[in-house]
């Protein structure tokens, strides 16, 4: 019985040996190297609609507040017909985070985009501003809504989304048709280079508390050509828990103000009521800060719903 037992009392002994040497080893590498937090970096390609907080906060940079009251302002002044909306719709409205602002101001208020995550998203921020917001499910180009609106509104160049000229005339027409009498149409373009010139990457950063998201806009396309074209569109965010590096490709349609008031008059819905180069009203066209072409369009009388 003894010379069996002897080996497993040396096995045991051996173990506890080096269990204490790794013991040892294992604190002294905790004060040579301290640990640093433990900060994931991953990267993922992935549609960035499915990511409504990253895109949310890539655009944050835009002063909404004062966005709504100049859409205000500007309705007031070319619809004829009330002081304020009583309703109003967001197209491809992402966040909605326009669309919620009015709904905070006690206006009706819609947000149509086609990403559900997005819908999802919107509602979540409505609630989580206790207000009121519809959201619908639906392509920007041909949809059919119940409710009528005095103000529909296409913000942040949304309207890329849109590559083909018989569909803009679609679009045209199914917004002429959800708008009430004397109705507006604002829709926001940012200003892009022209045909023929050499297309040009955009960057910037946004930081909030405790993230920061780096955005970069680069057009896969060397020059401009008046059509469609691919950009890639990457968002890297820092935060607490690591970095996110998120990629997507997007395919997108730069529309001039000349190819917008070109298609508004040949889907005998609107007329242009008014263009402005920024949500302030002092800034002229030929100013620097005319980084926009804000164009308003009017409903035409008679035109069936």
């Amino acid at each position: 019985m003894q010379g069996r037992t002897l080996p497993v009392k040396l096995w045991a002994a051996y173990m506890t040996a080096v269990r204490s040497v790794a013991i040892i080893n294992s604190i002294l590498n905790g004060i040579m190297n301290p640990r640093q937090p433990n900060r994931k970096s991953f990267s993922t390609r992935r549609n960035v609609y499915d990511a409504p907080e990253l895109y949310q906060m890539a655009y944050s940079y835009r002063n909404i507040k004062a966005e709504v009251s100049a859409l205000i302002r500007w309705f007031k002044k070319n619809s004829g017909a009330r002081k304020t909306p009583a309703a109003v719709l967001e197209l491809a409205s992402g966040p909605a985070d326009h669309a919620i602002e009015f709904a905070k101001r006690g206006i009706s208020a819609t947000a149509l985009d086609i990403s559900q995550t997005m819908c999802r998203f919107a509602r979540r921020q409505a609630r989580q501003r206790s207000v009121s917001l519809k959201t619908v499910n639906e392509d920007m180009i041909g949809f059919s809504l119940k409710h009528r609106y005095d103000l529909v509104i296409t913000m942040i160049d949304s309207i890329n989304q849109i590559h083909a000229a018989k569909d803009m005339i679609k679009h045209l027409r199914s917004v002429a048709a959800c708008l009430a009498e004397n109705g507006l149409y604002v829709i926001e373009l940012a200003k892009h280079e022209k045909e023929g010139e050499q297309l040009q990457d955009v960057q910037w950063s946004v930081r909030r508390q405790n993230k920061k998201l780096r955005v970069v806009w680069r057009p896969l396309t060397a020059r401009a050509n008046g059509k469609s074209y691919k950009v890639s569109l990457e968002l890297t965010a820092d935060t607490e828990r690591g970095r996110l590096q998120l990629a997507d490709v997007l395919n997108v349609r730069t529309w001039s103000p000349k190819d917008i008031e070109r298609l508004v008059k040949k889907s005998g819905c609107f007329r242009i009521a008014a263009r402005y180069a920024n949500f302030r009203e002092d800034v002229r066209p030929s100013d620097r800060e005319a980084i926009n072409c804000i164009l308003m369009l009017r409903k035409l009388p008679n035109v069936s719903n």
